[in-house]
């Protein structure tokens, strides 16, 4: 990792203040041949590696960034045994334009199907803005031997501010739901 940023501080009254205004320029380059290390940051049971490459510049002020570059990530997993999940073969495909960040490409399989997603996030006059569009194709969301789920659908993710909207249609192809003796209901 690499990292040149550089902007200005304000002394004001008996303290230092990062101005709103103030000026921000520089680059970032990033290429991590693994992201396993993440792991240690992920919950307990999750797993998660691929590759990192980010390459970007920034400009503009503190209130309004301007960020331009790339983000790619490839053979991305993440895994839960816990949970059963198991997701494989991700990638990740992205570009910062300004205060917004295309995600122009992610793609990632599991036990069986997958699941894909376009859109953007962005930062926009101080509040953060979303709009996720993604399919999952007979994915296997879960797959325990005691609890196993396939789904397919289409699902879009919006936040705006403070307000989260979910919109979409789910389908269950497939599931398995095994009870064990203790939590089995009876008459």
């Amino acid at each position: 990792v690499q990292a040149d940023i550089s902007s200005s501080l304000k002394r004001q009254g008996g303290s230092w203040t990062w101005p709103a205004s103030s000026p921000i320029a520089g680059s970032l380059q990033a290429d991590l041949p693994t992201l396993g290390l993440w792991s240690a940051l992920a919950p307990t049971g999750w797993r998660a590696t691929g590759k990192m490459a980010l390459n970007a510049n920034i400009s503009g002020s503190r209130l309004a960034p301007d960020l331009r570059g790339q983000l790619q990530v490839q053979d991305l997993s993440m895994r839960s045994v816990l949970d059963g999940i198991e997701l494989k073969n991700g990638q990740l495909q992205a570009r910062f334009a300004g205060t917004r960040m295309e995600l122009e490409r992610f793609h990632i399989e599991g036990a069986e199907g997958d699941l894909s997603a376009t859109g953007r996030l962005a930062w926009e006059a101080g509040q953060p803005s979303m709009d996720i569009q993604m399919q999952a194709k007979r994915l296997r969301a879960s797959n325990r031997p005691d609890r196993r789920v396939t789904i397919s659908g289409s699902v879009q993710a919006g936040l705006q501010g403070k307000r989260i909207t979910l919109k979409g249609k789910l389908g269950i192809d497939e599931a398995l739901i095994l009870l064990a003796d203790s939590s089995k209901p009876s008459l």
